[in-house]
């Protein structure tokens, strides 16, 4: 049960103290609503909630419409939980929110335009969750202005329209962005290349993509990539990972100028073939290369490690001449 006193709420079981009415912290908290009622600031309402451990028999139930009643809020967490049905747009009335985190819940939404009435969001998690109706999706995300973090991973995210991306005006924070397991395919593309133009970690791994946005780590595991890829110009990116996909033919399958600040290149279990290409010692900054698990074949010598001064880890089946190296 939740007990009120004053403007803090105590949490008896897993407990978390939520102070001055500011923060709502139900994380993993295996409980649910049985009271419908329209005000939170009441404190019968707060006696609606019943709170249960992990050993509890579980039953499922929805988000009342009316936590929209908590203006003060400024963080609400209820990712892990078993809540089901539609997102209540009545949380448009957290204005005041930074932190919403809903992740890993039976939920589902139509559509994610209410989002856009959160403008002082920085956190925003919604892994998980069906979206597979919300079409306006990329729109709705780009109102957001402050918006730093954005999980989406696993939403059944309906493809987007390359014509109607290119009129999506862009955020400037946006920095970390989830994406994964969402089979999107290269349409996705316009939007995370315009998103953010400080976007670091772009997470677009379990998806069905042909091209690649800019950004110092780059996962694209077991996208089903067949290339050969079309990069942009790609300076600052440090971690390439195309690993798990089905990339054939020989290397290389890009321009491999475009890395300028490139360390960790990752292309195991593909299907690349042939021998080494002496053009790979153009990654003068490259501290490791994993090659593991294709066809190549043949001997890495002296004159495919000259400007490759920094190489430390050569993960492949070949026959080494020269340099020692961790294999």
């Amino acid at each position: 049960m939740v007990s009120f006193m004053e403007d803090t709420f105590y949490l008896r079981g897993k407990v978390k103290i939520v102070a001055n009415g500011k923060e709502l912290d139900l994380q993993c908290s295996n409980f649910y609503p049985v009271l419908g009622t329209e005000d939170l600031n009441d404190q019968k309402a707060w006696n609606g909630w019943e709170f249960f451990n992990n050993s509890t028999p579980l039953e499922e139930g929805d988000i009342p419409k009316c936590i929209g009643s908590l203006g003060q809020l400024i963080e609400l967490k209820l990712a892990w939980n078993r809540f089901v049905g539609s997102i209540p747009h009545t949380l448009a009335n957290l204005s005041n929110l930074q932190n919403l985190d809903l992740r890993y819940n039976n939920l589902v939404t139509n559509d994610l335009e209410w989002l856009s009435h959160l403008s002082d969001l920085r956190y925003l998690g919604l892994s998980n969750i069906n979206l597979s109706r919300a079409i306006d999706w990329p729109s709705s995300i780009s109102k957001i202005p402050y918006l730093l973090e954005l999980y989406l991973d696993d939403c059944g995210l309906p493809q987007v329209n390359h014509e109607f991306i290119l009129h999506v005006n862009s955020s400037t924070s946006l920095q970390i962005l989830g994406l994964s397991g969402n089979k999107l395919d290269f349409s996705i593309m316009s939007w995370v290349l315009n998103v953010s133009k400080v976007l670091t970690l772009p997470n677009l791994a379990n998806n069905s993509l042909h091209c690649v946005p800019d950004g110092f780590t780059l996962s694209l595991q077991n996208t089903n990539i067949v290339g050969p890829l079309s990069f942009g110009h790609l300076p600052h990116l440090e971690y390439l990972d195309l690993s798990l996909n089905h990339l054939n033919g020989s290397l290389p399958i890009f321009e491999v100028t475009k890395f300028a600040s490139l360390q960790v290149l990752q292309l195991s279990h593909n299907q690349l073939s042939g021998p080494l290409p002496y053009t790979l010692g153009q990654l003068s900054n490259l501290t490791e290369l994993f090659l593991t698990s294709n066809k190549l074949k043949g001997i890495i010598s002296e004159a495919h490690l000259l400007s490759l001064f920094r190489l430390e880890i050569l993960d492949g089946h070949f026959q080494i001449v020269g340099r020692n190296f961790k294999v």
